[in-house]
């Protein structure tokens, strides 16, 4: 079932203030079948979103709500905790579906937030790029890449690159560990999302640390996109790893935190005599990322679940 039979409406954020926003939502929801929010939307934006789903449910013309992304924590100390019960709470209701983003939040989700398992979906992201980045030529000759903020852990890496036989490149705002000194074939810092991507089409192979621990998934816009270039990846086995990378098949998974198995994987890959084997591996991570996690099969996964939702009203 695709979209050809449904009237899609979809709001340009930008156009709005976050309080505009939810004005907005909570006038024109009644007039339509089923509402999509995201629920990435935090502090930022005024966590927006789930302000409009609690509003919305407090109303008997409240339509089915399925909230994308909810890759959600909670704080680390008790003050935290609770005011995210509290959230929770306000937002929750048997209208309202939430969507992860890999199996094991499907599974750890009802029982952190204390709602019905049913109501709890997975849906797989996207890669991101657009199809001129797609097209843009790459190369193989940067060595290893690694960039992002969000719960990543470059201690392993960090401690392991001196080591490694070629440049090393980490695109994070993250600070390293007080007293690290950087090895001369490491260039770590911030860059601008055009030279992000740029480092990312001239890697070797691309890596994806997360820390461990987590009750939430963490790094796929990354290594989707490096997999959608044909790049090789190594990721670390967190939530959502497994949804997306077949150990030894379309990347390496390794244990988070592991500095030696980090380096055993990056040996391996940068080995010219493992070349045959490398490329096999990424052309397999090319063709699964351009066709299972497109972004058009992800808003189609989403629509499946807004008409299942509409018709259990």
């Amino acid at each position: 079932m695709g979209t050809a039979d449904v009237e899609i409406n979809v709001l340009n954020r930008s156009d709005f203030q976050p309080l505009s926003f939810v004005r907005h939502i909570l006038a024109s929801a009644p007039a339509f079948d089923g509402l999509v929010l995201d629920g990435s939307v935090g502090a930022r934006g005024w966590y927006s979103d789930l302000l409009a789903a609690g509003f919305l449910t407090r109303r008997h013309d409240c339509p089915p709500i399925v909230i994308a992304d909810c890759t959600w924590k909670r704080g680390n100390g008790w003050i935290d905790r609770s005011a995210c019960r509290a959230g929770i709470r306000f937002v929750d209701d048997p209208r309202i579906t939430y969507c992860v983003l890999s199996t094991r939040e499907k599974k750890m989700f009802p029982r952190t937030w204390k709602v019905e398992s049913q109501r709890v979906r997975f849906t797989p992201w996207p890669y991101t790029i657009d199809a001129s980045e797609l097209s843009r030529p790459i190369s193989n000759t940067g060595g290893v890449f690694s960039g992002g903020d969000s719960l990543r852990d470059y201690g392993s890496l960090l401690q392991i690159s001196g080591a490694l036989p070629t440049p090393v490149t980490v695109a994070t705002r993250l600070h390293p560990p007080r007293g690290f000194s950087p090895p001369g074939n490491l260039t770590l810092g911030p860059v601008a999302h055009d030279r992000f991507m740029e480092c990312m089409r001239q890697a070797t192979v691309v890596v994806v640390p997360i820390q461990g621990g987590l009750e939430r998934s963490a790094g796929q816009q990354t290594y989707l996109n490096a997999m959608a270039l044909g790049k090789p990846v190594v990721v670390t086995d967190t939530p959502g790893a497994t949804d997306y990378v077949e150990d030894g098949i379309t990347g390496l998974i390794v244990p988070p935190g592991d500095a030696e198995a980090l380096r055993g994987a990056l040996e391996w890959v940068l080995d010219e005599a493992n070349r045959e084997a490398v490329q096999t591996m990424a052309a397999r991570a090319k063709d699964a990322a351009r066709g299972r996690f497109t972004p058009t099969l992800y808003a189609n996964r989403l629509l499946e679940i807004v008409k299942d939702a509409v018709g259990h009203r």
